[in-house]
C-alpha cells in the first residue's frame, strides 16, 4: 500500500490525527493493523514532535486519548525538550492552560 509508505517513511501517524475529518482515526487504525509504528513521529514538519506530544501542542483531547487508548507510550521523550508526554503537558498547561489540557491531565492521574 502506498499510503502505508509514505505515513512510515515520511509523516508517521501524527499528521493523519492532524487531519480534521471525521475519518481520521478509522485511516489511523487501518495504518497501525498494516503496521504503522503508533509512537512515529512526523519527520516532515522539521519537529520530529512524538504524536502524544503533538496532541498536547494542539490541544486535541480527543486524538490524544485515542492514542493512549490504542496503546501509545507516554513515556517516549520529544528530542527538543527531553520531557515525556506527562512533563511536557505539565509544562505547556503552566504556559497555556486550556479546558482540554486540563482533562488531559486526568489521565495521568
Amino acid at each position: 500500500m502506498v499510503l502505508q509508505q509514505i505515513v512510515k517513511e515520511e509523516y508517521g501517524i501524527s499528521a493523519i490525527l492532524s487531519a480534521n475529518t471525521k475519518t481520521r482515526f478509522n485511516l489511523a487504525d487501518e495504518l497501525i493493523n498494516l503496521g504503522i509504528d503508533i509512537n512515529s513521529s512526523n519527520p516532515a514538519d522539521g519537529l520530529n514532535i512524538p504524536p502524544l506530544h503533538s496532541t498536547i501542542v494542539q490541544d486535541d483531547l480527543i486524538a490524544f486519548d485515542w492514542l493512549l487508548t490504542n496503546g501509545a507510550d507516554a513515556h517516549i521523550t520529544y528530542h527538543e525538550t527531553g520531557e515525556n508526554a506527562f512533563e511536557f503537558l505539565n509544562n505547556t498547561y503552566a504556559k497555556k492552560p486550556t479546558a482540554n489540557r486540563e482533562k488531559m491531565l486526568v489521565f495521568f492521574e
